[in-house]
């Protein structure tokens, strides 16, 4: 019981000590912020498209005033917010997989995780601290995406209620839309996380950090793809397969939009992600303590 208590705090300690200097160091690195540039970057044109008098914006006002009165316009924050989580976020798990195949990967090419494995330091410690880094900076790129243009977006275009065009002509009133937008941009994130899981695993198996971000992100394309032509077709295996990809519970963020919201759903879809999470890690760790890195 006293060993217990003495060594919890230590090993919770040392977790936290880690878990700093890999920040620390993923700070340093100018890879990080790519993914932070390109989607501040691609935003700005989908913004300008938006703009009052934008061609795009008449025929979108004109189409539904056909059908109803419109008073004002329905290009405003919230709107330009669902637009870029449905379109610009696919782009995330690019800049994901690069931070998590370079975090085992890349220390081993250089030969700082030979340094660092020959100190007296849990490999189990210095792995987690790795793994909570890697899903510490997609929390804080997708969160970053979700502010960035629900404030870009009020700011130049105004809140108002939330137009979902998948759905028709169904409006959510301002703040009903701004809280299942930051439950959805959630949901992102969570979802996201499976990727950044992958690469993080495949990471520990080889000493090249491009190796494991190309394979994460053609597995995930490849996922993508399974989808698409399950659903185009009607083939009865990619029917049955397509519950067991991982990609096909990403997109759970838009049953949100629906009314009422099938919670059901969200849970399921919510806990096949994090078990895919906490899969990968697992495996990553059970590799990582067997492997020898200091040859």
């Amino acid at each position: 019981m006293t060993s217990l208590a003495m060594v919890s705090p230590s090993s919770a300690q040392m977790l936290l000590l880690c878990l700093r200097m890999e920040v620390y160091k993923m700070a340093r690195r100018w890879r990080t912020y790519l993914g932070f540039l390109a989607m501040g970057l691609l935003m700005l044109p989908i913004l300008y498209s938006l703009r009052s008098g934008s061609p795009f914006e008449r025929a979108v006002r004109e189409g539904m005033s056909s059908s109803f009165l419109v008073m004002g316009t329905p290009f405003n924050g919230a709107f330009f917010s669902w637009l870029i989580m449905r379109t610009v976020m696919r782009l995330v798990p690019f800049f994901v997989v690069l931070v998590g195949g370079e975090a085992v990967a890349g220390e081993a090419a250089t030969g700082t995780l030979r340094t660092v494995l020959t100190r007296p330091l849990s490999r189990g410690v210095f792995l987690t601290a790795k793994f909570l880094a890697v899903l510490l900076f997609t929390t804080v790129l997708v969160l970053f995406v979700g502010a960035f243009s629900m404030g870009l977006g009020s700011l130049l275009l105004g809140w108002g209620n939330l137009w979902v065009p998948e759905k028709g002509v169904w409006f959510f009133g301002p703040q009903e839309g701004f809280w299942r937008l930051v439950g959805a941009y959630l949901l992102v994130v969570w979802g996201t996380y499976v990727v950044a899981a992958l690469a993080f695993f495949l990471s520990t198996l080889v000493e090249n950090p491009l190796g494991p971000a190309i394979g994460a992100l053609a597995i995930t394309i490849g996922f993508w793809t399974l989808e698409t032509v399950e659903t185009f077709t009607d083939s009865p295996w990619l029917h049955r397969i397509k519950p067991f990809l991982f990609t096909t519970h990403f997109d759970v963020w838009k049953v949100l939009f629906d009314d009422p919201i099938p919670w059901s759903q969200v849970a399921r879809s919510s806990w096949i992600c994090g078990g895919h999470v906490v899969g990968f890690y697992l495996l990553a760790l059970w590799i990582f303590r067997r492997k020898d890195w200091t040859c």
